[in-house]
């Protein structure tokens, strides 16, 4: 009779302890693995945090720098016609240096001399990168003429080049608000303007270029150009249609590399000078 009792104890107690360890190594898992995901949450919120103290200290070094940057210059007050004076005529040094690096020092087949113009398009306005085309004219002439070189009665005639320039570029660059929708509207405006005033460009430079070549053969003012001019007339091409074919290749490249080059330095004065009131 106990033998009967104690077995009967036995079977009844055996799926409790088997009860009791599964339910045991249940909890064990999920205790483990709830563990481990909250090892995985805080490492990952800690990165976060740590990347974000990063950034933000980026931001508020770069903001420190350009606030220190308007405080100077805010420390001596000028009137705004002074200052766009000062930056019209920094544009046109600027200009020069640029002609000065790229083309007398690397001979580059390209010209250079607008990526200022197309910033002060932008950061200035319309009359004030008219008056920094022309005056470019004017300066870039005048010291041909100290150089000593050959006189060329057209040779300030290109400024009407630089004055279509202007005017196109300016009928997209009042837009500002429209460029910073995003990078992919602001490529497209950019190619657009650069193709616009390229071809603007290419009529009026073939138009000087070809009474240039007419009633003036001056070598050093035509190269690269005239060396393609050369090579159309070749084929036989009219003199007329060779100095504004000649014009494409060159004008469009300049046209292309200056407006983009010329909007990063107008972002760049927006982000050191502040936005220019216009």
């Amino acid at each position: 009779m106990q033998n009967s009792i104690r077995i009967k104890n036995s079977i009844a107690s055996a799926p409790a302890s088997v009860n009791c360890t599964s339910l045991q190594s249940l909890l064990c898992r999920a205790g483990s693995f709830y563990c481990n995901n909250f090892k995985k949450s805080l490492y990952s919120l800690l990165k976060q945090s740590l990347t974000c103290r990063k950034s933000r200290g980026a931001e508020v070094r770069a903001a420190g720098q350009n606030r220190i940057v308007k405080d100077m210059l805010n420390f001596f007050p000028v009137p705004s016609w002074l200052r766009t004076a000062l930056l019209c005529t920094a544009c046109i040094g600027l200009n020069m240096l640029c002609v000065l690096f790229f083309v007398a020092t690397l001979h580059i087949p390209l010209f250079f001399d607008t990526i200022f113009t197309v910033a002060a398009v932008f950061y200035l306005g319309l009359v004030p990168a008219l008056c920094v085309s022309v005056g470019y004219s004017l300066l870039n002439t005048l010291v041909w003429m100290l150089k000593g070189r050959a006189f060329d009665p057209l040779f300030s005639s290109y400024a009407v080049c630089g004055i279509f320039i202007v005017l196109i570029t300016w009928l997209f660059a009042r837009r500002r608000a429209e460029f910073r929708i995003s990078p992919v509207v602001t490529a497209l405006y950019l190619v657009l303007i650069a193709t616009l005033s390229s071809a603007s460009c290419i009529v009026s430079g073939g138009i000087i270029d070809y009474f240039h070549l007419t009633y003036y053969d001056v070598p050093d003012l035509m190269n690269p150009m005239k060396h393609f001019t050369q090579a159309f007339v070749h084929q036989r091409f009219s003199l007329f249609a060779a100095c504004i074919l000649a014009q494409t290749p060159v004008s469009f490249t300049d046209r292309l590399i200056t407006t983009f080059a010329g909007y990063g330095a107008y972002r760049l004065a927006v982000r050191f000078l502040g936005e220019q009131g216009r």
